[in-house]
């Protein structure tokens, strides 16, 4: 399998705003990079991932990530995350139309390497693999031919929409629950649940810096 991983990703003072009453700036700063370069770190363990590609309209982040061995590609749109996946997606289906992409959006610090591989293995050219979200119907990951063209819509309620979107286009689904792909910080409810399952490295010392200050 040639796999290629795709994280979407979004920094700046308006990154993970929902945060803001518990996160000031500067530390919602800190736990983007630090989930961004855990998730490079776990990604580079895989061996059948070949390339990862970091999509950002943040050029901290760009640098960050390259200096760890991904491919960046500047997202200036205002697309949010479908449109940078999307973005991302068509620019391997043109340049590697056989290989299989992984769409993870920047945010998920529990990342686990076993997991990946298992929705990559479950992933073919017939089928689309899909990891589940914690909660609210949505999609934790996606791993699928590259030149798949299924519409992505990732957020609420896309789990549903990726499985009917999958048959439209005349592809099989296999879903998956993996709890390292459920789990994105959006929320003040996704920072307790972090805070519960227990973070590693330099997001637990955040997260532990904060509680501290708190």
């Amino acid at each position: 399998m040639s796999a290629h991983a795709i994280i979407a990703v979004r920094g700046g003072q308006a990154a993970k705003s929902r945060l803001s009453g518990r996160l000031d700036g500067w530390r919602r700063t800190a736990l983007v990079e630090a989930m961004l370069l855990l998730m490079m770190e776990i990604l580079r363990s895989i061996q059948s991932i070949d390339k990862i590609w970091v999509v950002t309209p943040t050029p901290a982040l760009a640098d960050i990530a390259a200096e760890t061995g991904a491919l960046i590609i500047s997202d200036i749109r205002s697309g949010g995350l479908n449109g940078a996946l999307g973005k991302a997606r068509d620019k391997i289906s043109a340049e590697f139309p056989a290989a299989t992409t992984l769409l993870l959006p920047g945010d998920l610090p529990l990342l686990d390497a076993n997991e990946v591989d298992a929705l990559l293995r479950a992933s073919s050219a017939t089928t689309i693999a899909i990891a589940t979200a914690e909660c609210d119907g949505g999609t934790g990951a996606l791993a699928l031919p590259a030149q798949c063209s299924i519409p992505l819509a990732f957020g609420p309620g896309s789990f549903a929409s990726h499985i009917a979107a999958a048959a439209n286009h005349g592809f099989k689904t296999c879903a998956m629950q993996a709890p390292s792909l459920s789990l994105d910080i959006d929320r003040h409810a996704d920072l307790d649940a972090l805070l519960r399952q227990g973070a590693t490295g330099r997001i637990a010392t955040l997260l532990n810096d904060w509680r501290a200050a708190a």
